[in-house]
C-alpha cells in the first residue's frame, strides 16, 4: 500500500484501506536523523600494539596506540617488569626494537703439556644486540664438550701444542710378533726400522707370508690414532719378502700426543 497524499491513508489498488490507517490525520512517513547520545561521540577505530625498548632504562615497554573517528590518538607504555602506564603520549626515548641474544659455539681444546693429554671443550659466548644498534659481548662461559657441566681449562687451550712422549726401542725375532706399548695419552707414534726388514700390521693380527705391509730397513711407519697403535703388530722379513724364522732386528719408535702437522680438528 502507499498513500495517496499526506491526508489520505494509503489504499490498495482497488481503494481498499487498511484498518490501522483510519484513525490517522497524517500519513507521511517520519524518518528520525541522529543516534542516542552515548552514540554520539568519537570511538575507537584502530588499536595498535608494538614491543619496544625505553632506551633511557633498558625496560621493555609494550606501546598501545588507539586511534579515534575523529582522527586523534591515544599513546600508552606498559613496563613489561613493572606493569605500570606511562601518561600520554608515552616515553619520550621509545624505540619500536628488542635486544636480541644469539649464543656462539665454538670447540676448543685443552692441551696438558706436561702428560700430553688432550681435552675437547665448548666455550659458549653470548652476543646482544641492543635496540640502538649497538652490540656486547657476555663473558664466555667454558663448558664440557657434551655441555653437560662447567669445565676449567687447565693447560694449553686451543693451540694444541705438540708433546713428546719418550719412545722405546723393540727386538723382533722370532714366531712371536712384536707389539707396542705406547704411554698414556699417545694418539701417535714414529716408527724408525734400523737394521732389518720387518712385516707388519696394525690391526691386531699376525703378520704372514701373505699378510701386512712389507717396510725396507731405513724407512719410517707412521701410525695415527691410538687404535693402530694398539693394533700393531711385527715380525722380521727376508730380502724376498718371506718371514724370517732366525735373527733379530730392532725398531725405533717415538711416541706424540699428536700427528706434529696435525691438530685434533684434522687441520
Amino acid at each position: 500500500m502507499k498513500p495517496t497524499s499526506p491526508k489520505q491513508p494509503p489504499a490498495d489498488d482497488r481503494g481498499r484501506v487498511h484498518p490501522i490507517w483510519r484513525h490517522q490525520r497524517d500519513y507521511t512517513p517520519v524518518i528520525k536523523v541522529g543516534a542516542p547520545a552515548y552514540l554520539s561521540g568519537p570511538f575507537v577505530i584502530k588499536r595498535e600494539l608494538i614491543k619496544g625498548t625505553d632506551l633511557a632504562t633498558g625496560d621493555p615497554i609494550t606501546r598501545e596506540v588507539l586511534t579515534y573517528t575523529d582522527g586523534t590518538t591515544v599513546v600508552t607504555d606498559t613496563n613489561d617488569n613493572t606493569g605500570v602506564e606511562t601518561a600520554d603520549p608515552g616515553l619520550p626515548q621509545f624505540v619500536d626494537k628488542r635486544a636480541s641474544v644469539e649464543e656462539h659455539y665454538t670447540q676448543l681444546y685443552d692441551t696438558d703439556t706436561a702428560t700430553g693429554e688432550i681435552v675437547r671443550f665448548t666455550r659458549i659466548t653470548a652476543i646482544t644486540t641492543n635496540p640502538d644498534g649497538t652490540t656486547t659481548y657476555a663473558p664466555a662461559a667454558d663448558m664440557a664438550f657434551d655441555l653437560t657441566a662447567l669445565y676449567a681449562p687447565a693447560g694449553a687451550v686451543d693451540a694444541v701444542p705438540l708433546v713428546p712422549l719418550g719412545g722405546e726401542a723393540i727386538a723382533v725375532s722370532g714366531a712371536t710378533p712384536a707389539a707396542l706399548t705406547p704411554p698414556a695419552h699417545a694418539a701417535y707414534a714414529e716408527i724408525y726400522i734400523e737394521d732389518a726388514n720387518v712385516r707388519w700390521t696394525q690391526d691386531g693380527s699376525i703378520p704372514s707370508d701373505n699378510n701386512g705391509e712389507q717396510e725396507r730397513a731405513g724407512t719410517t711407519i707412521s701410525l695415527l690414532d691410538t687404535t693402530a697403535l694398539a693394533g700393531f703388530r711385527a715380525r722380521p722379513m727376508d730380502n724376498l719378502g718371506d718371514i724370517a724364522s732366525v735373527g733379530t732386528m730392532v725398531v725405533s719408535v717415538a711416541y706424540f700426543n699428536t700427528k706434529p702437522e696435525r691438530t685434533p680438528r684434522g687441520v
